[in-house]
């Protein structure tokens, strides 16, 4: 998954409250620029209903190339999960899923 503009983000986001503790996520991306290629990553926890970071923005010139995405339900009950693009917040959901306490939703390049 590649992000372009300054304007592109991967975000995550529950359908409602959590009960005891936020989700964990994990996501590993290239940063891509003049050349140069420099690999990151971005240790998130999610925050309700609230839209989350999975991977920020590039700055102007550069493009994040992502290679990874982790999503660990911590919480005591399931959870409902939505990964999305959001292209200058137009938002375009990628998946909804509904994970088990413990389970992982996992997506790699």
């Amino acid at each position: 998954m590649r992000l372009t503009l300054t304007t592109d983000k991967l975000q995550v986001v529950l359908a409602g409250a959590i009960t005891t503790n936020q989700l964990n996520t994990v996501t590993t991306y290239r940063a891509i620029y003049g050349g140069t290629e420099q690999r990151l990553r971005n240790v998130a926890n999610t925050n309700s209903t609230t839209d989350v970071d999975l991977c920020p923005a590039p700055a102007a010139g550069r493009v994040h190339e992502v290679d990874t995405i982790s999503v660990y339900n911590a919480d005591t009950v399931a959870a409902t999960v939505t990964v999305k693009f959001d292209a200058n917040a137009t938002e375009y959901i990628i998946c909804k899923q509904t994970l088990q306490t413990g389970q992982t939703l996992e997506w790699n390049r």
